[in-house]
């Protein structure tokens, strides 16, 4: 099932890009090989929870704030944040994250890849305060997620969330999107009352998602101001494991889930500069055998940026 979502992710990158897509500047406005710098400041929140029918939700969250840079070459771009400022209400640690992500730019195609590392986290509904903050806590979080753009001769999703090129005319566009995702959390350990396990504990849990979907996106146009929002959902295969304390073999399992996502963005766009807020809203569940997870990244991103 892997190698069959990975070769229609291929196939489709091939096909669009040797597609011949012509853009009606009436509605886009093109920035050739256009040089690109700018400066970001990012907000993320990034919730881990766990439950099941007989315990209350064991919420753990990592959120801080963040400044960047971006830069811009051809069809190729980087970021890089670093965290500032760590908002955790515990006196007992300090938690720390990095994140790295990079984007393609053909003119019909948007793929995205995201990279984050989080090592602790506050514990929401703890009742001790030494237990508040959990610093042997940990997770990669990767994502990988191509977006096909039929009306890309009058939509621009890079435009809309990237500010490369210039939407001048309002439009839409149906979205076909297929998400690859990994998540990796360790832990000294959970523990969490099952309904058939009143001592379970766990200290690792994995999940591997394709998904395959889409969604609609559209840009309003107020002069060079514009407002955009996407959302996507469809389908998504998931291989999860878990190990317990009491056994050194993580247990597998397979399921198929329903994936929603939700981007949106306000941007002032012009061609020797820009700046803008973006906002990306990822939330997702999982349940095996009566354990609910659930997965919530939140981020929030202020850009400005100029081009050369």
């Amino acid at each position: 099932m892997l190698k069959f979502f990975l070769s229609v992710f291929i196939v489709l990158i091939g096909l669009v890009n040797n597609a011949v897509a012509q853009l009606d500047t009436f509605y886009i406005q093109p920035i050739s090989d256009a040089k690109t710098f700018a400066l970001h400041s990012t907000y993320k929140d990034f919730k881990l929870s766990f439950s099941s029918s007989i315990a209350d939700e064991i919420i753990l969250q990592n959120n801080n704030l963040g400044l960047g840079f971006r830069g811009k070459y051809k069809k190729v771009g980087i970021s890089l944040s670093i965290p500032v400022v760590s908002f955790n209400k515990s006196k007992f640690g300090k938690p720390k994250a990095f994140g790295f992500s990079f984007q393609l730019f053909p003119a019909s195609f948007f793929v995205q890849g995201t990279f984050q590392y989080i090592k602790g986290f506050d514990d929401l509904r703890a009742s001790d305060p030494a237990e508040i903050f959990r610093p042997h806590s940990q997770m990669i979080f990767t994502s990988l997620t191509g977006n096909y753009v039929f009306n890309h001769q009058r939509f621009s999703l890079r435009s809309a969330f990237k500010m490369i090129n210039i939407q001048k005319k309002s439009a839409g566009s149906w979205i076909i999107s297929i998400p690859i995702n990994h998540q990796y959390f360790s832990a000294d350990s959970v523990s969490l009352p099952l309904k058939n396990q009143a001592d379970f504990q766990f200290d690792l849990y994995r999940s591997f998602k394709v998904g395959l979907g889409g969604g609609y996106a559209y840009t309003k146009v107020w002069g060079n101001f514009s407002v955009t929002a996407l959302l996507s959902g469809g389908a998504e295969f998931r291989n999860l494991k878990y190990r317990t304390i009491s056994n050194d073999a993580p247990k597998n399992e397979f399921l198929i889930s329903p994936r929603i996502r939700f981007v949106a963005s306000v941007v002032y766009n012009v061609p020797t500069f820009f700046y803008g807020i973006v906002g990306h809203y990822l939330p997702g569940i999982e349940v095996a055998d009566g354990l609910n997870t659930r997965v919530e990244n939140l981020r929030i991103r202020l850009v400005v940026g100029r081009r050369f």
